[in-house]
């Protein structure tokens, strides 16, 4: 087994922008061949993305502003935000800072 360094899990995580222990995993599982780790992650982090490429984002909050003073009658704003859950506490805090 070979000996997995921070500055191989750098190398990769810089390539790959994958977690840094997901990057120690696949140079585990590869045995600290570099490229051969690059694939696993290529593999595992397609396989995640296609699994929420599938879901919908059925949840979300929108948010409106209308400026009410008459000299701003053109200022408006909208936001939606959808996600596949959003956590009510968050959500409230959010728009309490509105």
């Amino acid at each position: 087994m070979a000996e997995i360094t921070a500055s191989m899990v750098k190398d990769l995580r810089d390539r790959t922008d994958a977690p840094m222990m997901d990057c120690k995993k696949a140079l585990t599982e590869a045995d600290g061949d570099s490229a051969r780790a690059e694939e696993i992650l290529r593999v595992r982090f397609g396989n995640k993305a296609s699994k929420a490429a599938g879901r919908l984002a059925a949840e979300g909050i929108v948010i409106a502003f209308v400026a009410k003073d008459g000299k701003a009658k053109d200022l408006r704003a909208g936001v939606a935000l959808g996600a596949e859950a959003i956590k009510s506490g968050a959500a409230k805090r959010a728009l309490d800072k509105l």
